[in-house]
């Protein structure tokens, strides 16, 4: 391998690497469409050899619970979460229910308030399901609002 070559592929690991953090599969994928075995084998070592990918098994739960916490700011469900993750090929950390409960009251609070709709609870349970919220999760938040709704017109 040339040392031009060289250079590119340590670009082309470090642009990636840059935007965000990458388990080794996901590198691999990326950089399979550009490398032959070899030059990919390379960059793999390169990584590693200065730890721009996880190694052990706890920095992959590191990664792992960066990620979840990264879909959770973007109000992602458990479901969804736990499907990126087994795509990336990493571990899945135990997600916290009450905070995925209540992340599913305040999507629900935010999506009624914007709406100048009125929305059926069909909608807003499948609004929840497409942001991968567990399904149980989801009627449990839906019943919720329901009775905080009816308590305030009572008064």
């Amino acid at each position: 391998m040339n040392p031009s070559r060289k250079n590119w592929i340590k670009q082309r690991v470090i642009d990636l690497i840059t935007r965000r953090d990458h388990s080794e599969y996901e590198l691999k994928t990326k950089l399979k469409k550009y490398l032959s075995e070899l030059e990919l084998q390379w960059a793999i070592d390169f990584a590693k050899q200065f730890r721009l990918i996880p190694q052990t098994e706890e920095e992959n739960q590191v990664l792992a619970q960066k990620v979840v916490e990264n879909y959770q700011r973007k109000k992602q469900g458990s479901l969804k979460i736990t499907h990126q993750l087994k795509k990336k090929r990493l571990p899945t950390p135990k997600i916290d229910l009450n905070k995925e409960f209540n992340l599913a009251l305040e999507l629900i609070t935010l999506r009624c308030s914007k709406s100048q709709k009125t929305l059926t609870k069909d909608k807003l349970f499948r609004y929840l399901i497409s942001r991968g919220f567990n399904p149980s999760i989801a009627l449990k938040a839906l019943s919720k609002i329901d009775t905080k709704e009816s308590h305030e017109i009572d008064h």
